[in-house]
């Protein structure tokens, strides 16, 4: 009966999988993990930023919805002798 959003971030360059389950409430108030059958598009953490996916679940109408943000690395200064 509904998918709750979810929110993630990592660091740039980071490796990032988008979930193949998700947490669902089903109808008779039980929670049960589900398959997301696809997402609209692949993860880029190559560049910061908040980037919204959609995936779909089977049986279920709306859209699972993700937002990541990709933080950027600090720049490090390092000693050079």
């Amino acid at each position: 009966s509904a998918i709750s959003d979810i929110a993630n971030s990592v660091e740039e360059g980071a490796a990032f999988t988008l979930p193949t389950a998700v947490a669902a409430k089903m109808s008779d108030g039980t929670t049960k993990n589900v398959n997301v059958i696809s997402w609209n598009k692949q993860v880029d953490t190559t560049k910061p930023g908040t980037y919204l996916y959609e995936g779909t679940v089977s049986g279920y109408s709306n859209k699972v919805r993700l937002t990541l943000t990709v933080k950027e690395i600090p720049f490090r200064v390092e000693a050079v002798y």
